[in-house]
């Protein structure tokens, strides 16, 4: 397997599109104004990759009280180019975090409550009862 290493310089990169992270070195959010839905999306710079934090919907819809299909991954793949000038067409997916809707007949918090843990998942944040 070859390896490049490709300057960011050449990589065609939008910054205009980009604001620098306050605290945070080599992370970018993009700028509000290039972008109606850009709140929750986040790119790092590492030496040798670049990782991409973003919610699908809310980079397409603003919200995520949708369902997610195919060809909303196509979308988000050129719009992300557009913005950023980062085609991901051959990138990996690191984390991907999904939910359902589902009609129940007990109360939510009795549902909840009733939840002991999930086996081999890791938590990122934890939550007063779990």
């Amino acid at each position: 397997m070859e390896e490049f290493d490709v300057p960011l310089e050449e990589m065609g990169i939008k910054w205009e599109n980009l604001t620098e992270h306050p605290t945070i070195k080599n992370q970018f959010v993009l700028k509000t104004e290039t972008w109606q839905y850009a709140k929750n999306f986040s790119i790092y710079f590492g030496r040798k990759s670049i990782v991409l934090r973003f919610s699908l919907p809310y980079l397409l819809y603003g919200h995520n009280y949708c369902a997610t299909v195919l060809e909303d991954f196509y979308n988000v793949k050129t719009l992300i180019k557009d913005l950023i000038g980062i085609d991901i067409t051959f990138s990996e997916i690191k984390e991907l975090e999904f939910g359902a809707y589902e009609k129940m007949n007990e109360d939510a918090k009795d549902y909840i409550d009733s939840i002991v843990g999930i086996k081999n998942y890791e938590l990122e944040k934890s939550t007063k009862g779990f």
